[in-house]
């Protein structure tokens, strides 16, 4: 049987595929319509006036510097949506690992909730919290838990599933999930703006100093992400 946490990061990740998909088609049209608009410039001769149709009836005289601007206007955006794929790619990482963290904190606590006695350790909480909680003292233990969850990076969650419940994860998928760990934390606290030092895979380009994820190489991630978390789930919610 599959973890809750499992069933919602399925429902997650088949949404963020939803979203890559009808944003290429969006992105797509967009450039359909900036090359149509491009082509229909095309024709008019800027020494002389031209009337401009506009959608509806009517129509607008444009002067030859106004004709200019627009052709400028229509360039710089289909360069804008030609990037716009790799800003996506870079976000929707984020996002997916976003997923992840989120899997790791809910499969817990749900192995908590089953098994309170995997919360054993030589940690105290004091007299106040206790007597705050004596209601729902194992759901107390359970939020005290997780709580240092939130501040793990990825290396700390590794080192917390192999010392709490001897968890055996694979060196080769540790080290990948490192490395995307890295991209993300780049992606999410510089912008995507690269440090010197910072050694990334070759599928990468570095623009400008700044990353450029293509959709392989995010499929790629997505698909590595995916195959740790089922790890977990058949490793070790399935235990309990």
């Amino acid at each position: 049987m599959k973890s809750e946490a499992y069933k919602a990061y399925i429902h997650i990740t088949t949404r963020v595929h939803w979203i890559d998909s009808y944003a290429q088609k969006g992105i797509v049209d967009g450039k359909k319509q900036v090359e149509s608009i491009q082509r229909k410039l095309g024709f008019v001769k800027e020494s002389k006036p031209y009337k401009l149709r506009i959608k509806g009836g009517g129509e607008v005289d444009i002067t030859s510097k106004e004709l200019s601007t627009l052709n400028y206007i229509a360039k710089n955006k289909k360069k804008e949506l030609a990037v716009l794929p790799y800003y996506m790619y870079s976000i929707l990482l984020v996002y997916q690992w976003g997923a992840f963290e989120t899997y790791v904190s809910d499969m817990l606590k749900e192995i908590y909730v089953l098994r309170p006695e995997c919360l054993k350790s030589e940690e105290c909480v004091t007299k106040k919290d206790l007597v705050e909680n004596l209601s729902s003292p194992i759901d107390f233990l359970v939020s005290l838990e997780l709580e240092k969850l939130r501040y793990f990076s990825f290396t700390d969650i590794v080192v917390y599933l192999t010392k709490k419940f001897n968890c055996k994860l694979k060196p080769k998928s540790v080290d990948d999930m490192n490395l995307l760990y890295k991209i993300r934390n780049i992606v999410a606290h510089n912008v995507g703006k690269v440090n010197k030092g910072d050694k990334l895979p070759s599928e990468i380009k570095i623009v400008n100093g700044e990353i450029i994820i293509n959709k392989k190489y995010y499929d790629k991630a997505v698909n590595r992400i995916g195959k740790f978390v089922l790890f977990l789930e058949e490793n070790l919610f399935s235990k309990y």
